[in-house]
């Protein structure tokens, strides 16, 4: 097992127990039916990674795509497994006593010159422009599978560990600024069940986690924003892939304000968190690189051939 992939699973492993600690300090309770599909996704898909490695040992002609597959399956168990307790953070995040900042964030569009109603306004006058934009700020949500498989392809064996980082990272950050800086935002065409969830909490009606009715409560920075700059970094050494990637994720980052119910600062913030994570992220995994652990062989990382940390 690589010292990076282990060490990213102690840092998922430690903030599991600050939500757990966190959870119970506030009489906050998990729906555990809620946590069924995601684990036995991440069961059959370790698995299926376990059985890509074991026959990559067999079939040398086919070695190089068995381990980009089980490369490619290891990086989406272990993000989708971070999600999970980063999810619970950010809500928790949100229960916080620290005055909204909305009047704040508003202030500071206006010193820019951004009037978010009008923008709003302006936008909804062209349907198919909305459309787009609806589009472009949902692509999240396969866009993380894209990435992962194009990295996987091109550079088996690293299990993604640029981009887990930058989005363990930058996730962490927007969640430790936005427990200070709380803020509802405008709602927006797509965000109005987080504007809602966000009011649940702060009014004390939040007492569940259930990650099925879960979304997104953070408001300043825009983690959509943050993730459109991380989507495109990671891609930059792929450029057929960085030629698509690269077009949608401006559009989303466009997309923010209007669709995302953000405040304009809120998506420049965000912009600046990627740049942020992305310089702690080197020497982290500068770090992490010096480590040894023994390599245990159903992991891509086992095999020398078809690893590279860059």
């Amino acid at each position: 097992m690589s010292a990076d992939f282990a060490v990213r699973w102690a840092v998922i492993l430690a903030v599991t127990l600050v939500d757990a600690v966190w959870m119970w300090a506030k009489g906050i309770g998990v729906e555990l039916k809620s946590l069924g599909p995601p684990l036995a996704m991440a069961g059959i898909l370790v698995a299926c990674a376990v059985l890509c490695s074991a026959l990559a040992r067999r079939q040398r002609r086919l070695a190089y795509v068995l381990l980009a597959s089980a490369d490619y399956l290891q990086s989406v168990t272990q993000l989708m497994l971070m999600i999970l307790p980063l999810l619970a953070l950010t809500y928790l995040a949100a229960t916080t006593s620290f005055p909204l900042a909305d009047e704040v964030l508003q202030r500071a569009d206006g010193i820019i010159g951004f009037d978010w109603e009008r923008a709003n306004a302006w936008v909804d006058s062209y349907p198919i422009l909305a459309e787009v934009l609806r589009l472009g700020y949902q692509s999240i949500q396969w866009q993380f599978f894209a990435v992962l498989f194009f990295v996987s392809v091109n550079r088996p064996g690293e299990v993604n560990s640029e981009f887990i980082w930058n989005f363990l990272v930058s996730l962490l950050l927007t969640t430790a600024i936005a427990a200070i800086l709380p803020a509802l935002g405008h709602g927006g065409a797509v965000a109005a069940s987080g504007l809602e969830a966000m009011r649940e909490i702060r009014n004390g009606g939040w007492t569940t986690f259930d990650l099925r009715s879960a979304d997104g409560v953070i408001t300043f920075p825009s983690f959509h924003a943050a993730l459109g700059v991380l989507f495109v970094y990671s891609t930059r050494h792929e450029r057929r892939a960085l030629w698509a990637v690269l077009p949608l994720n401006a559009l989303m980052i466009l997309s923010t304000p209007t669709e995302g119910g953000h405040y304009l600062v809120d998506t420049i913030a965000g912009c600046l968190i990627a740049c942020l994570s992305i310089a702690l992220v080197r020497p982290i995994r500068s770090a992490t690189a010096r480590l040894r652990l023994e390599r245990v062989a159903w992991l891509p990382g086992a095999y020398p051939a078809a690893s590279g940390e860059r």
